[in-house]
């Protein structure tokens, strides 16, 4: 009997401790598992030459700060260039809208490749971020932070440019983040990427695109993607008041997207909140580069400012 008891006792102890095991990887892997490859911009292809210019490295240094909030928001992340503590200029924001899981911690090469080119950006670890609450939280604390003169982004924001990019469920949050009348449509011009809603809903029921006021580009990929391209190109069309882009990047991956989008991303922030025209020659002027970019298909851009 004894013997049995030590076998049993044993088992208990192997199979408690699989548990553990597979809990520890589980966790890990929602949480902390980074989905963008730290030398990403080594990996994506590109097709054109502003597309290659900004998926590069900015010119600024880059540093990063977390802070905790008492709001929906929680935790914030935000990486900003290395200057700002030394200089007297203002410098864009940028709030990114995390997707199912895609966390801050779990796209650092992303937030630090934006910042490089002169933007602070933002982002938190709201679990439910396809509401677009906690965008408002974070907005309110940053701008909060930007009256602090304790706080080392006082007088630091270009409160008169500020983008918005969500991935996922975070493409929704996006959405409903720009449509929120408590935002005082301070968001000058926003990224949908991969859009998503709650459990695959057809976002062409619950979510009214003509309502976006401001300019906004939708990139999803061909793989693995859970909504239909016809549903996106519909809610697209829905926007006939303000200028608009929508492509696909050929063979990526959902989740890819986070960081094979980046070059066109990075163009995108840099002609709407930094003014920089060559930026905005991908889908602006006579022959706009992602219109030639073998590595995009399905592309359509309305010009409306």
């Amino acid at each position: 009997m004894s013997n049995i008891c030590k076998y049993v006792t044993s088992l208990c102890c192997i199979f408690s401790g699989m548990i553990v095991i597979t809990t520890g990887i589980f966790v890990y892997v929602i949480f902390y598992a980074p989905l963008v490859p730290e030398d990403y911009i080594n990996i994506v292809k590109t097709g054109g030459n502003i597309e290659a210019k900004y998926l590069n490295m900015g010119n600024f240094t880059v540093k990063y700060h977390s802070e905790e909030t008492k709001t929906q928001a929680g935790s914030l992340l935000y990486y900003y260039p290395e200057e700002l503590t030394e200089s007297n200029k203002t410098y864009p924001l940028v709030i990114v809208v995390n997707g199912e899981t895609a966390f801050p911690n779990k796209q650092k090469s992303v937030f630090k490749h934006l910042a490089s080119w002169g933007f602070i950006v933002l982002g938190n670890y709201d679990v439910n971020p396809i509401n677009g609450k906690s965008v408002g939280h974070s907005l309110r604390e940053i701008l909060n932070f930007n009256e602090n003169k304790n706080h080392l982004l006082y007088k630091k924001i270009d409160v008169e440019n500020i983008g918005i990019i969500g991935f996922s469920q975070g493409g929704i949050g996006v959405y409903n983040s720009i449509i929120d009348k408590t935002n005082n449509n301070i968001f000058k011009c926003a990224i949908l990427l991969s859009p998503k809603g709650y459990d695959n809903e057809d976002i062409t029921i619950n979510y009214t695109f003509s309502l976006i006021t401001c300019p906004f580009m939708i990139l999803t990929g061909t793989l693995k993607e859970d909504i239909p391209f016809d549903n996106i190109q519909e809610v697209y069309k829905n926007n006939t008041s303000v200028t608009k882009l929508l492509a696909r990047k050929s063979e990526v991956k959902s989740t890819q997207m986070l960081y094979y989008s980046d070059g066109y991303v990075t163009a995108w922030f840099m002609y709407y909140l930094q003014k920089d025209k060559e930026a905005g020659l991908f889908f602006r002027g006579d022959d706009p580069e992602i219109l030639n970019n073998t590595l995009y298909q399905d592309q359509q851009i309305s010009i409306r400012d």
